[in-house]
């Protein structure tokens, strides 16, 4: 029995949001998520799996290995996307960031394939609700899902802090491995609660935390804060109301967090946090903008997924013979050209920052942590590989507009993955959410599945 090509599409886009749904499974694991892994290091074991598992397709019919420039171009836009949301999600919360990227790559991806392809479509009109209703659908799973739904806007996990300063001395921590911060940012009006610190002792209510400037060593893995505390006083105001904040507080609350712009220091060392604190630095200094690590992430993450929905654009370049499966060598090589590039960059960067020192420069490399990695790495990246194949297939036989927006409800799988497996949602009220949710992109997914019409023979086949 052979299948039609439009049913072909739909097993691969089934294929496709089952794996991507489940490739970060592997990467839960507490040995895994104790690792402070840098985005770049992360991409590198999904691109290894990329063009290790390209090979496969000789044991699936392809009768040798095809090789075309476009795969290059490929990697060139999957890479840095790639790094891109793993920056998101650890600056910004993983909720947020799924949100962001596959809403954004569903736009991309429709308007590529309708109005640049000139993809078929029954209604013009109804093809353009299905996809907003896929996007709802997307940002109502992603908002249910997320930790403490609307009361804590970001949180930064474990990051380690070379000293902790209050108003009247600063006091060295020796052990930065004895420290672990958990910072939450309100969104709250009220900017005198700024955030939490969460050591291993007992929590401590902070106010107005600040990130100050400081000699640091530019190789080293630390980083610093200023936290006005109020710890000193809690005994005596732990009874006590609240007291209204001034117009006088918050004129000086303003003038020290200017003053304070141009000496913010990013975490140095690796990591997605010192990635998105290094751009909010810069736009601080040059810029004279004040944008918050958590905005930064939000925003890379948006122009990664934007940049990275063109991903397989290439593909509708290439000729027949380099459809389909033909694709996924070229793809890989791309992924490891753009990823070994990116490793020489990073060097580059480290080395001048460094002053041309190359043994510095090379202490400044992220570590891989290939043996915590290897396992879970290695079947994240096999799962995000088989995922990348199938989703290939799915534009080749359902066109960019239509395959590559149904591979981004995998969405569905992930959150399953959470609820049944993880146990991460046990709020009746939220698990009721997602599911409204779920249905209002599954019913997106339908409703651009019936919309979608096969292309017309090409001329070639007509000719046959």
């Amino acid at each position: 029995m052979i299948l039609s090509a439009t049913a072909s599409g739909y097993i691969a886009v089934m294929v496709s949001c089952l794996a991507f749904g489940s490739f970060s499974v592997p990467m839960k694991s507490e040995a895994v998520r104790a690792v402070d892994m840098d985005p770049l290091v992360f991409q590198t074991y999904k691109t290894a799996l990329c063009f290790l598992s390209s090979f496969s397709v000789l044991l699936l019919g392809v009768d040798r290995l095809r090789f075309t420039p476009l795969g290059l171009l490929s990697g060139f836009f999957w890479v840095p996307a790639g790094v891109s949301y793993v920056v998101g999600a650890r600056t910004a919360g993983l909720a947020i960031t799924a949100a962001t990227s596959s809403s954004m790559c569903v736009m991309v991806s429709f308007c590529w394939g309708i109005f640049v392809f000139q993809e078929r479509v029954f209604s013009l009109s109804s093809a353009c609700l299905s996809i907003l209703m896929m996007i709802a659908g997307i940002v109502g799973m992603s908002f249910f899902s997320a930790p403490n739904t609307g009361e804590i806007s970001a949180k930064m996990y474990c990051f380690s802090w070379t000293c902790l300063v209050n108003k009247d001395h600063t006091k060295q921590v020796d052990d930065v491995e004895m420290m672990k911060l958990n910072m939450s940012l309100s969104e709250s009006d009220d900017e005198q609660q700024a955030a939490e610190i969460v050591l291993l002792e007992p929590a401590v209510d902070m106010e107005n935390q600040m990130i100050v400037n400081a000699d640091i060593a530019p190789v080293a893995r630390a980083t610093m804060a200023t936290v006005h505390s109020n710890s000193k006083n809690a005994g005596s105001n732990s009874s006590s109301p609240k007291k209204k904040k001034s117009d006088d507080y918050d004129c000086k609350y303003r003038k020290r967090k200017k003053a304070q712009k141009k000496s913010l220091v990013p975490p140095d060392g690796n990591g997605a946090y010192a990635f998105a604190s290094t751009i909010s630095k810069y736009l601080a200094e040059e810029c004279d903008m004040d944008v918050p690590v958590r905005q930064v992430g939000i925003i890379t993450v948006a122009v990664g997924a934007s940049w990275g929905a063109t991903t397989l654009v290439p593909l509708h370049y290439a000729g027949e013979d380099m459809k389909g499966l033909n694709y996924v060598f070229s793809f890989g090589v791309g992924a490891v050209v753009m990823t070994l590039f990116l490793w020489v960059a990073r060097f580059y960067c480290n080395y001048v920052s460094a002053k041309r020192d190359v043994l510095l420069a090379w202490q400044a490399m992220p570590p891989i942590h290939f043996e915590i990695m290897a396992v879970p790495g290695s079947t994240s990246g096999l799962l995000w590989s088989i995922g990348n194949m199938a989703a290939i297939l799915a534009a080749t036989h359902l066109g960019q507009g239509v395959g590559i927006s149904l591979t981004q409800s995998s969405m569905l799988v992930t959150g399953l993955w959470g609820i049944c497996w993880f146990k991460e949602i046990t709020n009746p009220i939220a698990i009721r959410g997602w599911l409204a949710s779920a249905c209002l992109a599954l019913s997106g997914i339908l409703l651009l599945s019936y919309n979608h019409v096969p292309p017309l023979p090409s001329k070639a086949a007509l000719k046959g």
